[in-house]
């Protein structure tokens, strides 16, 4: 038995997510080490030996009638973006005596690389309408000590014969 739509789109979305590779942003700023599916998110998975991490987990999934013999979907998905930096104690006005980025900047960065890769293929190859249908959110709310975190938040949105 195939696997379900949802769980391809899935798959298809850790790899896209994979395929970020720092290029001194031309198109990306830093590559994740790791890029892990969960159900839930929990700073116990926060791994110290690594320096970029990204943990891409299912939100909930919604189908229903579409055209003749068509089933439509929406299926949310958030990534929790997690890079180890120790400027998560570095003070705002030091970013005037110092040339590297600030924790907020280097966040921000972390995000639009997540949202570039998503939208470099839209179509996840033919497995979805749209990867961003709508909009996204970013949420740079979530904090763990010593780790700089954002979440992004998407709908893909898809439909197959029913």
């Amino acid at each position: 038995m195939a696997e379900s739509i949802h769980e391809q789109i899935s798959a298809a979305l850790q790899t896209r997510l994979r395929t970020i590779a720092e290029d001194q942003g031309t198109t990306y700023w830093y590559t994740p080490d790791k890029v892990f599916r969960v159900l839930e998110f929990s700073g116990a998975d926060l791994d110290d030996s690594y320096e970029h991490l990204l943990f891409l987990r299912p939100d909930s999934d919604t189908i229903r009638e579409g055209a003749t013999s068509r089933v439509e979907g929406d299926a949310p998905f958030t990534v929790l973006i997690a890079k180890r930096d120790e400027r998560t104690s570095k003070r705002p006005e030091a970013e005037e005596q110092d040339e590297s980025p600030i924790a907020a900047t280097v966040i921000g960065r972390c995000v639009a690389d997540v949202r570039a890769a998503l939208l470099s293929e839209v179509t996840l190859g033919a497995l979805a309408w749209n990867v961003m249908q709508g909009a996204s959110e970013a949420d740079f709310s979530y904090a763990v000590d010593g780790w700089l975190c954002a979440t992004v938040t998407f709908t893909v949105r898809y439909d197959y014969a029913s």
